[in-house]
């Protein structure tokens, strides 16, 4: 299936030879393991890696490239709000489990960045206390 079109800032911009793409090879044996993810994008990844981090022995599989689906077409913009506004949350569940969600979002970047300390790679994480948006509109 196709996940994106048109041209894409990630696979122009992000060279193979900066990421451990290079190390990674198709498959051709017979392997045993705890776990099987199948697809490798952000949120494949990610489930990989919290499964190795509990000593669980894990192989990502996907019959593209590493991130190559609809990873690649993302932003790369982490923000720790979400499609709805907290008024909208708080109308919808209350304000204690509005507050509460966007608590969890918050520690969940605030969980990403921890990882990428631990990286081999540098992933060029910057954290930022707001966000510029420029339109010609």
């Amino acid at each position: 299936m196709n996940t994106v079109n048109g041209v894409l800032y990630w696979p122009t911009t992000f060279s193979p030879s900066q990421t451990v793409l290079e190390k990674i090879t198709p498959l051709d044996d017979d392997l045993e393991c705890d776990v099987v993810i199948v697809g490798s994008g952000e949120s494949g990844s990610l489930c990989a890696y919290f499964l190795s981090q509990t000593g669980a022995s894990v192989i990502l599989l996907d019959k593209r490239n590493i991130a190559d689906g609809s990873t690649s077409a993302n932003t790369g913009l982490l923000q720790y709000t979400n499609d709805k506004t907290l008024n909208s949350f708080i109308n919808s569940f209350g304000l204690k489990k509005a507050i509460r969600h966007y608590q969890l979002c918050v520690e969940a970047v605030s969980g990403l960045e921890q990882i990428t300390k631990t990286l081999d790679i540098n992933s060029d994480f910057i954290k930022r206390n707001s966000l510029y948006f420029a339109s010609n509109l």
